[in-house]
């Protein structure tokens, strides 16, 4: 997270993070508050009026989450990927001096490298042309017992069954003490679990990854005037961490991957107004 004057940024993965935080660096000081991409805290979230955040369409999220692993970035394609000695390493030293605290991780670490089918994950990553693998991946990363893998507490929460790992990441950063109350999540029917997100999530404002720079203007414009040449800034074509790839959005999804997209992440889907890639 990063505060700034008028407003605190929580990071969404993914969803043109960096791009925002470079363009609001140019008219406010920010203060880096915990990690990269950490929730607020129920004290934090008393003591800032406004947070604002950042969100995505959930196909096109999906493929960039993908194409960024093809690119050899993200913690996602290098836990799936590496063996992860260097963690487990660490592990090992802290259960040697904390065994009651760390050692049930520590088994649960090399556990998970012997069962990880490393091949096959870094196999998926060769090639950001390859819409099978694409495909492949996509389906693997939903099925529950692949959520050990994707780490963030996705394996030890009750979404695998239910909700698509963006919903989870989303309502890991913008729902009060998301963690609590995951087990009464599970219990509810999904008029219910949107209503009870609504009642919840503790943003203010989201900056839409497709009209990102408008929205940007519009928010700095709740605070303060801009200039031509201030808005001429935000508006250049220049991009911040973007992932490339070289084929149309629709291309890399069939009518079933689609349609698993839909089901899984239907709560921001619903939320934001988004409609799928059509592959007609």
């Amino acid at each position: 997270m990063i505060k700034y004057r008028p407003f605190v940024y929580v990071h969404m993965p993914k969803t043109g993070g960096s791009h925002i935080k470079f363009l609001l660096s140019q008219f406010y000081e920010g203060t880096k508050i915990g990690g990269k991409h950490d929730e607020a805290s129920l004290s934090q979230i008393r003591s800032n009026p406004v947070f604002i955040s950042s969100i995505r369409n959930p196909w096109d999220w999906y493929l960039s989450l993908w194409t960024y692993g093809v690119q050899g970035n993200g913690m996602m394609m290098r836990r799936l990927t590496l063996k992860n000695k260097r963690h487990i390493k660490q592990t090992f030293k802290s259960t040697l001096r904390y065994p009651k605290k760390y050692r049930s991780r520590f088994v649960r670490d090399l556990y998970f490298r012997t069962i990880k089918d490393i091949p096959k994950w870094r196999k998926l990553y060769e090639d950001s042309h390859d819409i099978q693998s694409f495909r492949k991946w996509l389906k693997l990363i939903h099925q529950p017992e692949n959520a050990k893998f994707l780490g963030e507490g996705f394996g030890k929460s009750v979404f695998p069954k239910h909700y698509g790992f963006m919903t989870h990441r989303y309502l890991r950063l913008t729902y009060v003490n998301f963690n609590n109350c995951q087990k009464n999540i599970a219990l509810l029917d999904y008029s219910s679990f949107v209503q009870f997100e609504q009642e919840n999530c503790y943003i203010n404002n989201f900056i839409y990854h497709e009209t990102l720079k408008h929205d940007v203007c519009t928010l700095i414009e709740k605070d303060r005037s801009l200039t031509k040449d201030e808005r001429a800034l935000i508006l250049s074509p220049e991009k911040t961490n973007s992932s490339k790839r070289p084929l149309m959005l629709k291309d890399y999804y069939d009518d079933e991957c689609l349609n698993l997209v839909g089901e899984r992440d239907r709560l921001i889907i619903d939320k934001f107004g988004y409609t799928q890639p059509t592959n007609l």
